[in-house]
C-alpha cells in the first residue's frame, strides 16, 4: 500500500510518467 504513495510522489516529480499512467490526467 505504501508503494502506491511512493509512486504518486515520483509522478509528482516526474510529470513525463503521466503519459504512462496519467494519475493527474
Amino acid at each position: 500500500m505504501r508503494q502506491s504513495l511512493r509512486l504518486q510522489g515520483l509522478f509528482v516529480f516526474r510529470p513525463h510518467f503521466d503519459d504512462r499512467t496519467g494519475p493527474s490526467a
